[in-house]
């Protein structure tokens, strides 16, 4: 069936002004719909793992979507993107697409690609720069999926224990008392660095007024430290 030619500016206006469930929707649509509803779930996870993990691939789910040269169905020219932007819900696969992005959308999607941030079709993964020579985190349908920029993927519990004389732990995935030590290592060295400061601070008023701001800067920075560490366990 024949496609009417459409604009590149109409078809950037007309992606711009859709809700986001239909946006997503579409783009699921043009790039997944002959690989059914797993291939097009991954494809939802990695954008939903870009939305989580702002990069230069944009800073929310509709600035992820149209980022530039990012999903090919969208590229000006592409032969899926009038088909894309002239699928309606009287078909079966954009139906599934949509069910898909709501979910997605609604943080009720499982990820089965391991945290993966990037993806393309298996079959031109050795012409392809970045993906050459590296190791995907899973293969769905036809398509390879890759984490090139993320954090590694989350466990999918959270035990907080501490058990046994042994003094075995298990907290955000730590499994010994070792692994809890590599997490708070880095605030260890700035308390040690906080430390080493407070003695070389004059006396009097002013000394105290520095060592209060330096607790507050050294606070800040050992939580940022240990949110970091919990996002990347």
């Amino acid at each position: 069936m024949a496609t009417t030619p459409i604009g590149a500016a109409n078809a950037a206006a007309r992606l711009q002004s859709m809700p986001e469930d239909e946006l997503l929707a579409r783009v699921l649509w043009g790039e997944a719909r002959g690989e059914g509803a797993a291939g097009m779930c991954a494809v939802a996870a990695v954008v939903m793992t870009r939305v989580a993990y702002p990069r230069w691939w944009g800073r929310d789910l509709r600035s992820v979507l149209l980022q530039r040269a990012q999903f090919s169905c969208l590229l000006p020219g592409d032969p899926n993107l009038p088909k894309l932007l002239g699928v309606g819900v009287t078909d079966p696969a954009y139906r599934l697409a949509l069910s898909i992005a709501r979910q997605a959308i609604a943080g009720t999607l499982a990820d089965e690609t391991g945290g993966a941030d990037h993806y393309l079709v298996t079959a031109i993964q050795g012409r392809t720069k970045w993906a050459r020579g590296r190791v995907p985190t899973t293969v769905i349908g036809r398509h390879s999926f890759f984490r090139l920029e993320g954090p590694a993927p989350k466990p999918k519990g959270k035990a907080v224990a501490i058990v046994g004389a042994t003094g075995a732990a298990t907290v955000g995935g730590a499994a010994t008392l070792a692994d809890l030590s590599q997490q708070f290592g880095d605030v260890a060295v700035l308390c040690a660095q906080l430390r080493g400061l407070l003695a070389l601070l004059p006396g009097g008023a002013l000394g105290l007024a520095i060592a209060a701001m330096l607790v507050i800067v050294v606070g800040v920075l050992a939580y940022r430290r240990w949110v970091a560490s919990q996002e990347a366990a």
